[in-house]
């Protein structure tokens, strides 16, 4: 399959009703359902306890359809790993987390995925209570961007006033 056949189809993949919860030792405990072309054909979840996530088909057809698809990818060239259901599912709950946060304070790319910068309130309430609070996350903004940083939430940060 040609990688313009293989982003199409990647991006028919979605994730819906993503709940989180504290699993075994403290890890994370995700479950989502996963749709295909806005029709949801499994339920995912990962139990904290290591291994790879469980799915539950709701839809046996669709389900092998798009198993049998991640299948035939081409693997990963850096690692030589099989393009996998679980990759795209991993990468579509930390862009629904972020999106989630992205008012808690400055998102900023990290090497084991992304941290905030901020107040104890959100943005929106800092703003409220402090009138200086645009300066206080403009400066976050600029401090990030003199070291390095690639801030996350630039959409937002910018349909506020922040200068990016």
């Amino acid at each position: 399959m040609e990688e313009n056949k293989i982003n199409e189809f990647k991006n028919n993949i979605s994730i819906k009703k993503c709940k989180t919860f504290r699993g075994h030792d403290g890890d994370g405990y995700i479950q989502c359902d996963v749709a295909y072309k806005g029709k949801v054909f499994t339920e995912m979840h990962e139990d904290g306890h290591g291994g790879g996530y469980m799915y539950n088909p709701t839809d046996k057809e669709v389900f092998d359809l798009v198993f049998n698809a991640f299948k035939s990818f081409p693997k990963e060239p850096e690692y030589g790993l099989d393009d996998s259901l679980d990759f795209l599912v991993e990468e579509l709950f930390r862009k629904w987390q972020q999106k989630k946060e992205e008012k808690k304070g400055v998102l900023f790319k990290t090497n084991r995925g992304y941290d905030i910068r901020g107040a104890k309130e959100t943005i929106p309430t800092t703003l409220k209570k402090y009138a200086k609070g645009l300066e206080f996350y403009q400066e976050i903004c600029d401090e990030l961007k003199s070291e390095g940083k690639e801030i996350l939430n630039t959409e937002y940060l910018k349909s506020i006033g922040i200068n990016i």
